[in-house]
């Protein structure tokens, strides 16, 4: 039997999650008895995979393996000189930086990606029966909406539309493997419900997966939305939607909407 190792430089939750579709080609090229394990910064995003076996980054050891794989490590910043070329980020689609460090380019079809959710306790959370979810952060400047609009949104929603609004996100301390600019923004509701830094990633699935829609930016939020059927309302910045809106029945159009920015 044989042993593969993927060894997973990304710190975003998006660009763990969009290795997917391209370790999901690799997988089937092996016979059904080879044993997979990964090691990423959030090895909770593969905890139910039913092939992968997840591990925490810093345990990855090379010995034992027949093969090793290393991802993102071609991406300009993630891993300094050790490649004379690299992928730019923001020039590239995000489900296909992996599929290129192994050598092929993915269909439509096969760029959706998934994600293995644990049970969820619907009474731990007091939600209300209908509601938006909404992922209020920072990131790169250039594609930061302004807390003062994010508020207004909330105000509308829930005010005109008598709509609850449930944020969800994380505040966590920084370190190696958390990027500092993605915070939520501390925001007022009037129906809603605040959960950001409550909820494990299996929950912030279900509830994200239970809501009538997610508005939000480009942000792990809006890979994890699209691991779900759920309406998704992104709003953009400087990189180019198609480089990041989900894929689904493998197109980009299905349950999606852009405003642009």
């Amino acid at each position: 039997m044989k042993k593969i190792a993927f060894y997973c430089h990304a710190l975003g939750i998006g660009d763990i999650l969009s290795a997917g579709p391209a370790l999901k080609k690799v997988i089937k090229s092996y016979p059904d008895d080879t044993e997979f394990n990964i090691f990423t910064y959030h090895s909770y995003i593969f905890k139910h995979h039913p092939i992968l076996n997840s591990f925490a980054y810093e345990e990855f050891s090379d010995i034992g393996y027949d093969e090793v794989f290393e991802l993102f490590a071609r991406v300009e910043g993630m891993v300094q000189n050790k490649y004379d070329s690299h992928i730019k980020h923001n020039q590239f689609d995000i489900r296909q930086v992996t599929a290129a460090e192994f050598g092929f380019t993915l269909l439509p079809e096969e760029m959706t990606c998934k994600y293995f959710p644990g049970k969820f306790d619907e009474t731990k959370f007091k939600l209300p029966e209908k509601y938006i979810v909404m992922h209020c952060a920072q990131t790169w400047p250039s594609r930061t909406w302004p807390v003062e609009r994010w508020q207004k949104l909330i105000s509308r929603i829930e005010g005109e539309k008598n709509i609850p609004v449930v944020l969800v996100g994380r505040r966590i301390e920084t370190d190696e493997s958390t990027d500092p600019t993605k915070v939520p923004f501390d925001l007022d509701l009037s129906l809603g419900v605040d959960l950001v830094s409550k909820t494990t990633f299996d929950e912030s699935w279900h509830i994200i997966n239970n809501s009538i829609g997610v508005i939000t930016n480009d942000s792990g939020i809006l890979h994890i939305a699209g691991t779900t059927d759920v309406e998704i309302f992104y709003i953009g910045g400087s990189i180019n939607p198609k480089l990041r809106m989900p894929y689904r029945k493998g197109t980009q159009e299905y349950k999606i909407n852009f405003i642009g920015g």
